[in-house]
């Protein structure tokens, strides 16, 4: 689901039902005074469900696109923090490193301060992460490893930046004002002629119409959620960033691993 239900979503459904439904039963063209026999909704229905299911379709794809992309950025970000464990031939390297660290930290960390609807005020964080590493003094590269971690580094920032750029650029692709005004003026058709139609049975009428009225409504409402990331739905973007600090430490510095693996040896002498 793309659209997390809560309860002013229920409350906002249930709205829509009951103000649909009270108004369908009291609205004065569900009479019998005048027999209206030969205006049929099919052809609005059927443009609006195509019209309808090509948005909809491309607003899932889109918030898939989003949160597709958002996974790739936190899988960079890791990567970035662990190559940086293993920069530490030299003291000052090793502090290159740890700076390094702690910037993509605070990177991450950043999202706690804002939820993901405002993505682009972590771009400052990240040009700092970018500019740290660029200006990286290659007098502190001695070892093959090294220049072929820090190689990866670049590569690693490369992605994670077109990534950023991608996700920006997602957030901005919502349904244009001129669409919506289409999709509405359909709509206000397809409603119109569900309120014109007539059977020998006025109660089954009024419920069939206010049923389908509610479907046209739930429909939009539905398309609304998705091409616009609820808040629930952007604060919980927004705790992976903050979740993936944690995930950061899974995996131990090299040296740490050598340190443990020798008194694990030691213990096993004694």
């Amino acid at each position: 689901m793309y659209a997390y239900f809560n309860f002013r979503t229920m409350i906002r459904f249930l709205g829509i039902f009951i103000t649909t439904l009270i108004l369908v039963s009291v609205i004065p063209s569900f009479t019998d005074a005048i027999t209206i026999t030969y205006i049929s909704p099919i052809p609005v229905a059927t443009i609006f469900a195509i019209v309808i299911a090509f948005y909809i379709s491309n607003a899932i794809t889109r918030m898939e696109n989003i949160q597709t992309n958002v996974a790739v950025e936190l899988s960079r970000s890791r990567r970035a923090y662990h190559l940086a464990n293993g920069l530490a031939s030299s003291a000052d390297l090793k502090k290159w490193g740890k700076e390094l660290q702690d910037l993509v930290v605070e990177y991450l960390q950043s999202f706690g301060g804002h939820d993901f609807g405002e993505y682009n005020k972590s771009s400052k964080e990240f040009r700092e992460i970018t500019y740290h590493i660029y200006k990286m003094d290659p007098k502190f590269l001695k070892m093959p490893k090294e220049i072929a971690i820090y190689e990866e580094l670049l590569t690693t920032t490369r992605e994670w930046a077109m990534v950023r750029q991608n996700i920006s650029e997602r957030k901005k692709q919502n349904i244009s004002l001129y669409s919506w005004i289409i999709l509405w003026s359909i709509s206000a058709i397809l409603i119109l002629f569900l309120m014109l139609l007539r059977t020998q049975d006025i109660f089954s009428t009024r419920i069939v119409s206010g049923l389908s009225i509610v479907a046209v409504l739930f429909t939009l409402d539905l398309l609304w959620e998705i091409n616009n990331l609820s808040k629930p739905e952007r604060r919980i973007l927004a705790r992976k960033y903050l979740f993936n600090v944690e995930k950061l430490k899974i995996n131990l510095p090299d040296g740490d691993l050598e340190v443990k693996s020798q008194k694990s040896k030691v213990r096993n002498r004694k």
